[in-house]
């Protein structure tokens, strides 16, 4: 029988179906392999599912969560990811950086608009 941690390490998505929610260290290894492999493009988007973001999502995740959204602010497919956590989780904390990427990107593409209005 091969220990949990070992099964972890063989391919992240597993620890994601099924079961209930993992302990704390589990959790955030495996929340920044995920994200890992969603700003590499290797993920296989099965740890993407809502149903399999609930069973890492909770608060006690919010100051690794804040830093992702940090370091990956630009990286669309991971801040929808990080969002979907944020929301499932209830991490309040984290509301503010993700309403400022929306901002700024409101921002980006109003300014786009005006240029091909002005074209």
């Amino acid at each position: 029988m091969m220990k949990s941690g070992r099964s972890l390490e063989t391919k992240t998505e597993i620890a994601v179906e099924g079961g209930s929610l993992l302990p704390l260290p589990e959790r955030q290894r495996i929340l920044a392999d995920i994200v890992q492999l969603i700003v590499s493009n290797e993920d296989d988007r099965s740890a993407q599912d809502n149903s399999a973001i609930a069973r890492i999502a909770n608060s006690d995740l919010t100051e690794d969560v804040q830093q992702l959204i940090s370091e990956f602010a630009d990286n669309d497919d991971a801040i929808l990811f990080l969002g979907r956590l944020v929301w499932q989780g209830e991490m309040v904390g984290c509301v503010a950086p993700l309403v400022t990427i929306a901002a700024d990107c409101m921002e980006v593409s109003m300014r786009g608009k005006l240029r091909l209005v002005q074209l």
